[in-house]
């Protein structure tokens, strides 16, 4: 895993502002960094002149010597490659391009199979990878230049494009400073009150883009224009009803596993006791491997599920580590999990995920995740909710008279005969914008519903497009990279992914949640293990908020709050329920981000 920041210019560029940016990229890649600058025609040796400066921070995971260390130029000067992430098939993909006929420096460098693979085979390679990245390649023999995320948004790639130049970076706020001016986009702002996030390919700034999962971006090198976006993977493509095979969604799981758990450094198991970890925890025990965990327990115990991931650990006789935190932080450690984020982000899971990645990255630089086995597995029970709802055209029509200062109006919303209403209430708090007073008109339900009819898997592939992609995968990597630890989740290889799209969901799911993995484990642990309510990765932010009021209250006084009615403010506050702190707590994000943002530019 790693950050990189680059501008690409008709005209003559100040080399130096990269490495001025670059600072809060630092993070994603502490071990080393590297920059290329110059000309094209001095670094590359080409024909056609431009200017280029990237810089490259390394944190060192494959290959740890130098020869693992990027940018990477080809020995012809044609081709440059900066890449964050990780292939995890490329020994595999080594072998065939040894075959046929290349050769490579180092022994274990995911990123050289990658660059020799492009070069050999060209942008359609990138159907081959197994991983998680975010790659910029430079192809000088067809005057193109590339920016490629991965399939399902696991790792960020931002990028600007003004007359004769681009710019493209791990960070937001470092790619702001490399452009003359930015405005915050209201439109974004308004999205981001609504959900709590800004999807791709928008970003929280005018003009700044965010490659979406499964896309890349050619750009030309002559007229310094982008080509085209072109979609190289699409969720909606892999739907069928094949017969379901158990035997060959273990046999991808055990290989998914294998593959996240290789590295030249040590890697680390996130252990919290779901079935989810545990799952991943009990395949790492069958290959014999010799297995790390961390687990983080709370003071509070409601909170706290020590006693089940001591249960995995013991079992599995895994090499453990545990810390405790408490469930209420103090203010400033709270401000600073929110100041990691270049963009604003709602979700307060994010506070305790970066705690837990702190905590991790003092003994680890990798650690493996159970994130995307609820998408995958049938965990989320508001999808079961949504098909299970009853159209009542009574109740739904009081939705429209329903106090914003209430709730969001969801449990009115489950009267509504089209299901995908219902579905997008879980997500979009469209009372806030009613009670705001914002023209919000974002439209989800065409966005991220393809089809007229809904049955399971249309809601499950809503989710993976809009939950995992656009807000789990950001919090996973921005709390993580914020302490230069890198995270890889086995559930969100495409191949388990296209598979549980592809097959029959009346054999694939049955009644229960998790049916597979929980039949998996079941030899392991007793029904109470298995059949435990979720509890999810919480902090108490009902609490928190309401008890730091005064503070939040004088905190909105000279912000963007001053948009806003401040009896709005008030009455959230007085009618304390857990959507009025969340609220509360998403327009605090904002108006914090916004005061972080200014300092930082």
């Amino acid at each position: 895993m790693c950050g990189f920041l680059g501008e690409i210019s008709r005209n003559k560029i100040n080399y130096e502002s990269v490495v001025t940016s670059n600072k809060e990229t630092i993070c994603r890649g502490p071990d080393e960094y590297k920059n290329i600058f110059g000309s094209s025609k001095q670094v590359f040796k080409t024909d056609n002149e431009y200017y280029l400066s990237i810089g490259f921070n390394r944190l060192a995971i494959m290959e740890l010597s130098n020869l693992g260390s990027q940018p990477m130029i080809s020995e012809d000067k044609k081709y440059s490659l900066i890449f964050n992430g990780e292939i995890f098939n490329h020994e595999s993909l080594r072998r065939e391009l040894i075959n046929s006929g290349c050769t490579f420096s180092s022994k274990t460098s995911d990123t050289e199979v990658l660059f020799k693979g492009l070069i050999e085979y060209g942008i359609e390679y990138i159907n081959k990878l197994i991983g998680q990245f975010s790659i910029i390649f430079i192809d000088n023999n067809s005057n193109k230049l590339f920016l490629i995320r991965d399939r399902l948004g696991q790792k960020p790639l931002f990028y600007n494009y003004q007359d004769s130049k681009i710019t493209f970076g791990s960070n937001l706020k470092s790619l702001a400073t490399l452009n003359d001016n930015f405005d915050i986009s209201e439109q974004s702002t308004q999205e981001y009150l609504a959900s709590g996030v800004v999807s791709s390919p928008n970003t929280i700034l005018k003009d700044f883009y965010k490659i979406e999962p499964g896309h890349f971006l050619t750009y030309c090198l002559m007229d310094f224009k982008i080509l085209n976006i072109t979609p190289y993977w699409d969720i909606d493509s892999f739907a069928g009803e094949k017969k379901y095979d158990e035997n060959k969604f273990f046999e991808i799981f055990e290989s998914s596993v294998l593959m996240r758990s290789k590295a030249d450094v040590e890697v680390a198991s996130f252990l919290s006791g779901g079935i989810d970890s545990s799952s991943i925890i009990k395949k790492q025990s069958e290959l014999d491997m010799n297995v790390n965990t961390f687990s983080m327990g709370f003071s509070r115990d409601n909170y706290d599920e020590s006693k089940w991931f001591s249960m995995v650990s013991k079992k599995y006789n895994t090499n453990h580590k545990q810390k405790t935190i408490s469930s209420k932080l103090d203010l400033d450690k709270v401000l600073e999990s929110v100041d990691i984020f270049d963009e604003p982000y709602a979700d307060s899971s994010t506070i305790p995920s970066y705690f837990l990645a702190k905590e991790i990255s003092n003994y680890y630089k990798v650690a493996i995740s159970g994130d995307g086995g609820d998408e995958l597995l049938g965990g989320y029970e508001h999808i079961k909710r949504v098909l299970n709802s009853k159209d009542n055209f009574l109740i739904n029509s009081l939705y429209n008279v329903y106090s914003p200062k209430i709730g969001t109006g969801s449990n009115l919303l489950k009267y509504n005969k089209d299901k995908k209403i219902y579905h997008e209430s879980f997500f979009i708090d469209r009372k806030l914008i009613e009670l705001l007073k914002l023209d919000y008109s974002h439209n989800f339900k065409s966005k991220y519903f393809k089809t007229s009819s809904i049955n399971y898997k249309d809601h499950m592939i809503a989710d993976y497009k809009f939950y995992l992609s656009e807000m789990m995968m950001l919090k996973v990597d921005r709390t993580s990279m914020a302490n230069s630890l890198e995270i890889r989740s086995p559930f969100v290889d495409h191949r388990l992914v296209e598979f549980a799209i592809s097959s029959d969901f009346g054999s694939f799911f049955h009644e229960k949640s998790k049916y597979l993995t929980k039949n998996y484990l079941a030899q392991d642990f007793n029904t109470d293990f298995l059949n435990r309510p979720k509890q999810g990765f919480a902090f108490q932010l009902e609490d928190w908020v309401f008890d730091n009021l005064n503070y939040l209250k004088d905190y909105f006084t000279n912000g963007y709050i001053n948009s806003i009615d401040k009896k709005i403010l008030n009455s959230l506050s007085i009618i304390k329920t857990r959507i009025n702190a969340h609220r509360i707590w998403k327009i605090f994000f904002l108006e914090r981000y916004l005061e972080t943002l200014k300092l930082w530019i």
